[in-house]
């Protein structure tokens, strides 16, 4: 549909569990279908909790969930602004009482761990994605980050070969990538971009 911008050529998603041990594993797929059957292809792996009779535990109700962001701690420069603004509504979304984004996820707290990323340019591809190495290793898995901002640096972290090598499918959130290459899904994929495809902007 129209609605999905440059994903419009599909939208696949990965469904995670947590298990015993606190770590994510891959259930399966997800794709839209007109059913269930038809939408979710599993892989074998059975869907459990961390309890001895499988039950949902009271402390998981108001699940953590843990973000990387890749910001800039140096005020002289523009990436440190956006990182002021990425951190400013984690905490409005942490705070369930001051009605402000109090109905964006009611039951889940945002725990971040942050890298600094360079404050010019890209970085070298195994530069940056030793960097989401250290943010993976930091949070014990992570859902999502926020950044790279950097168009170069997003297709090293969310390339598919490098991803099923790592074994990684965590969700990148990109602020400011525009590159037409990264509408590919199939070679970049469980990657939103919040930025215009350059593609689609209008000629000056």
């Amino acid at each position: 549909p129209a609605t999905l911008g440059d994903r419009a050529g599909g939208v696949l998603y990965d469904v995670m569990n947590v298990n015993a041990s606190g770590a994510w594993v891959k259930l399966g797929t997800w794709q839209p279908a007109d059913n269930w059957e038809q939408s979710f292809a599993g892989n074998g792996q059975a869907l459990t909790r961390p309890m001895p009779d499988n039950s949902k535990p009271p402390e998981l109700v108001g699940d953590t969930l843990r973000v990387g962001v890749f910001c800039d701690i140096s005020p002289r420069y523009i990436v440190y602004e956006k990182c002021q603004h990425v951190m400013h509504i984690i905490d409005r979304i942490n705070d369930k009482k001051d009605g402000f984004l109090d109905d964006l996820l009611p039951d889940h707290r945002l725990f971040y761990s942050m890298v600094q990323t360079g404050t010019t340019g890209c970085a070298e591809s195994e530069a940056i994605r030793s960097q989401f190495d250290q943010l993976y290793s930091d949070l014990n898995g992570v859902v999502a980050t926020i950044g790279p901002f950097c168009s170069d640096d997003v297709a090293a972290v969310t390339a598919a070969e490098w991803r099923a090598g790592a074994d990684i499918s965590t969700v990148v959130l990109s602020p400011s990538s525009t590159a037409p290459i990264l509408a590919n899904v199939g070679a970049y994929p469980n990657l939103l971009r919040l930025s215009s495809n350059d593609k689609d902007l209008p000629s000056a």
